[in-house]
């Protein structure tokens, strides 16, 4: 799970040890130099502790803007906000696959989305290998650690969806962070304030 570096006593943590439990190890050293050789028991003291596997921020609103046009959005007052429901691990992989539902528990259809977001930088699909829409999910495939906490990504949502005007669309910000490699679900319910 880990190692020592020989040349200059560094610990080396491989990949492996992310499925480490939380444990104390004990090291013994040997020190070799002109005048000799000696091992100190116990020198080294490593405590595993796990971290978490990923972290969000509960603070994310679907806004109604019209016409997709953010800089220049006349929300409504009763916008609908989202919330994480639910976060899974399904296993070894690299994708992460968002669902959204709905305030009435439907799942949300992608593929009627609008093309991600309008402004640059902030769509999910500029910082993955390769996105997919299925009528029930988005799918990305990632590399690991995935950090988003300082970006927010964007998906508009038809408001037609939440019985709004065509005319108006949700504006969907978030903020997460994944750091156990895997595939992962995550999956947005939407709710009225």
């Amino acid at each position: 799970m880990f190692e020592i570096n020989k040349n200059d006593g560094r610990i080396i943590f491989r990949k492996e040890s992310y499925e480490m439990d939380s444990c104390t190890y004990f090291i013994d050293v040997k020190v070799t130099n002109g005048a000799g050789s000696r091992v100190i028991t116990n020198a080294l003291e490593v405590k595993v502790v796990k971290g978490a596997d990923y972290e969000y921020r509960d603070d994310y609103a679907w806004i109604v803007c019209a016409d997709y046009d953010w800089d220049n959005c006349a929300p409504y007052f009763d916008s609908v906000n989202i919330q994480f429901q639910k976060v899974e691990y399904l296993g070894e992989g690299n994708t992460i696959t968002f669902k959204f539902i709905s305030p009435e528990g439907q799942v949300l259809n992608p593929k009627l989305f609008p093309e991600g977001s309008k402004q640059k930088g902030k769509r999910m699909e500029d910082f993955t290998f390769a996105y997919r829409k299925f009528d029930d999910r988005l799918e990305y495939d990632v590399s690991y650690p995935f950090n988003t906490q300082d970006r927010e990504f964007e998906w508009w949502v038809p408001g037609a969806t939440f019985g709004k005007d065509d005319h108006y669309d949700m504006f969907a910000a978030v903020r997460f962070k994944i750091f156990r490699p895997g595939n992962w679900r995550i999956t947005w319910k939407a709710f009225y304030p």
